[in-house]
């Protein structure tokens, strides 16, 4: 690899064949336009959080992302979970957005476990979640509770 760039705007590519060969780039602070011979380009999405619609329902940091308890998916607001681009402030990868959904998702069927506990003086007991997996390879998640 001959350089790295990192910029926002593309304004176009050139092709040849289905092959690309070049980009047209914009230079976001100086506003130029220029081309580059490339013969690879790589995506980068979810550097940014887009939580910007939950300002002032959920607690989010100075940088826009959704504030976690430590080691958790829980927000501010109990019975919420966030998961992904809009709480990784440190990985911003895809495969840390499936296993912090997979965290959410637990946690959120373990609340919903809890829910008829609530407001009772019954302290309930669970046992571990069981996944089973289908044929056509949807996934059904259940928690079994008892008293």
């Amino acid at each position: 690899m001959e350089e790295a760039r990192y910029v926002q705007g593309v304004e176009d590519h050139a092709a040849e064949k289905g092959v690309l060969g070049g980009l047209k780039v914009k230079n976001v602070v100086t506003g130029d336009v220029s081309d580059l011979k490339v013969s690879g380009l790589f995506f980068a999405i979810g550097h940014e959080p887009a939580a910007k619609f939950l300002d002032g329902q959920l607690e989010l940091d100075e940088d826009g992302y959704v504030v976690t308890k430590p080691s958790t998916t829980k927000t501010s607001v109990v019975g919420v979970f966030t998961a992904g681009d809009v709480q990784d402030k440190s990985y911003r990868q895809a495969i840390t957005a499936a296993g912090t959904d997979e965290m959410r998702l637990f946690s959120s069927g373990y609340l919903i476990c809890q829910l008829p506990f609530l407001n009772s003086s019954i302290e309930p007991k669970f046992l571990p979640y069981q996944i089973y997996w289908k044929k056509t390879y949807k996934r059904t998640i259940k928690k079994h509770c008892q008293i």
